[in-house]
């Protein structure tokens, strides 16, 4: 899951936490996310650890050697559940959320075998509203897109993802 300049890779390694936190922190992610207060440090290291120790997965996203951006993964019985995606705020605006859902989609397709992706998103969360739909998600029924949940299907066939624009 690599391009010229970023990586997308799972990892448990404990050397990820202070990028894990890091990242939670960014003004950027934390102005959207559902929580109301800063993360604290020892929780999230506590958090961190459950993750990987579950069936979760962490996987970040390196740009050029630097780790700028994670999504959460939850795999249920008939979809995958992507709790929380983050970009680190100097990158963003240049493609690369929308870059690393794309490259988690295949992995979604491709190492949990799952065909379907789903993500809740508040509806005044634009950027995030535009990657989702750049990357096929949409809204089951009559609901505007920034309504949540939104759906994701992924194809099992390998040279299906022309829904998640590289």
């Amino acid at each position: 899951m690599t391009t010229k300049q970023t990586e997308l890779f799972l990892s448990g390694d404990m050397n990820y936490i202070d990028d894990y936190y890091r990242l939670r922190c960014d003004g950027n992610n934390f102005q959207w996310s559902w929580e109301h207060y800063i993360p604290d440090y020892n929780r999230t290291k506590q958090r961190f650890l459950e993750i990987v120790r579950s069936p979760e997965r962490l996987l970040f996203y390196r740009i050029a050697g630097q780790t700028a951006g994670y999504i959460h993964l939850i795999p249920h019985a008939n979809f995958v559940e992507i709790a929380w995606m983050a970009i680190e705020y100097p990158y963003c605006g240049m493609g690369h959320g929308r870059r690393m859902l794309a490259e988690a989609l295949a992995y979604i397709r491709d190492e949990l075998h799952h065909n379907m992706a789903v993500i809740f998103a508040q509806d005044k969360n634009l950027p995030l509203l535009r990657i989702l739909e750049a990357n096929g998600f949409y809204t089951p029924s009559e609901q505007e897109i920034g309504k949540y949940p939104l759906y994701c299907p992924i194809s099992n066939h390998p040279h299906s993802l022309q829904h998640c624009r590289l």
